[in-house]
């Protein structure tokens, strides 16, 4: 009896193997020694990672800026809108807005470190 030979259909191994030479993956070594540089080695020291601040922090500020943007909102005539939730996977509060740079200041004051502004109208749906 005959031997039956693999077929590959269009698109299958010959796309994997253009898109590793093209990336250059198949070819490149791993790092072989030093911090995180290889099986036997330890990982690297994260120096640049900033600690997880704690969540009842992030409820607390969270709490604090929905308060200062509802006094702003009832004390100013706006057509800002405003935003703010917690954000666990990066650790922040976020304050979505419209407002310009001075108004999120104040309302943010010192608790900068824990929020992020992401600039944009926000929107009911």
């Amino acid at each position: 009896m005959g031997r039956s030979r693999p077929t590959f259909r269009r698109g299958g191994l010959g796309f994997l193997l253009a898109v590793l030479a093209a990336t250059g993956a198949a070819c490149q070594p791993g790092p072989t020694g030093g911090p995180g540089g290889g099986a036997d080695s330890p990982p690297a020291a994260d120096t640049g990672a900033t600690p997880r601040p704690d969540p009842e922090d992030l409820r607390r500020v969270s709490k604090e800026i929905n308060q200062r943007v509802t006094a702003y909102a009832q004390t100013h005539d706006t057509s800002y809108s405003f935003g703010v939730y917690i954000d666990s996977g990066i650790g922040r509060v976020i304050l979505e807005t419209d407002a310009p740079a001075a108004v999120t200041e104040r309302l943010v004051g010192a608790d900068a470190d824990l929020v992020q502004i992401r600039r944009e109208k926000v929107e009911d749906y």
